[in-house]
């Protein structure tokens, strides 16, 4: 790929960006994007390229605590809608 063909794909982003901005703004959401999604960009396209490595059984036992949370957790909610009944 050669300069002159970087250099003509650098040129058609400055019109998305341009329709991005505008519409994010509309929406309340630049700052957002900017603080957000721009700082992660790099790390998931990284992830992208060199892949990431899941431990399952660990995955699977923080689901079963997080399961019993989710449990006690709506057990005590229902509790007080029983209270302030």
């Amino acid at each position: 790929m050669g300069c002159g063909s970087v250099y003509r794909k650098l040129c058609l982003f400055g019109p998305v960006m341009q329709k991005l901005h505008e519409r994010l703004r509309a929406q309340n959401l630049w700052t957002l994007f900017l603080k957000l999604e721009t700082v992660l960009c790099t790390t998931l396209a990284l992830m992208e390229l060199r892949g990431l490595s899941v431990n399952t059984n660990m995955m699977r036992n923080f689901s079963s605590v997080l399961q019993v949370f989710l449990n006690c957790f709506l057990n005590f909610r229902d509790f007080l809608m029983l209270v302030k009944q």
